[in-house]
């Protein structure tokens, strides 16, 4: 789903960029593009070991997961022509659903959003 339906890498860039500020430490651009598209965990001990964040990888996951999803819930990043691909999706009886490799159901505030959300467009939600 992320990347093509939906762009939140700045959004994940952000809540890193947070996290990393809250523990003291600074942030680069070079550093947190070398995160995209890793496992969770893989970018959770990335930035345990760049900076003085204080927490286990699983503690680093759950806070940037929580912080993508309150900026989802305020604005659905979506991608150029996606809303009326999925729209044209389900008035063509074409199953979709949304799949990511998250752990918590980032999906649900996309996927619940009044109209023009894809609420409309998913055949199916899953967790």
């Amino acid at each position: 789903m992320d990347g093509t339906l939906v762009d939140t890498e700045p959004y994940w860039m952000t809540a890193e960029h947070e996290l990393v500020e809250e523990f003291g430490g600074a942030r680069s651009h070079e550093l947190a593009v070398q995160l995209v598209g890793n496992p969770l965990l893989v970018s959770a001990q990335f930035i345990l070991d760049n900076s003085p964040v204080d927490l286990t990888p699983e503690e680093v996951v759950h806070r940037l997961q929580s912080r993508v999803i309150e900026q989802i819930a305020d604005e659905v990043p979506w991608r150029p022509g996606a809303r009326e691909l999925l729209a044209a999706c389900r008035e063509a009886d074409i199953p979709s659903a949304p799949v990511t490799m998250s752990w918590t159901d980032w999906r649900r505030p996309s996927s619940t959003r009044p109209s023009p959300g894809p609420s409309a467009s998913w055949s199916r939600v899953t967790s």
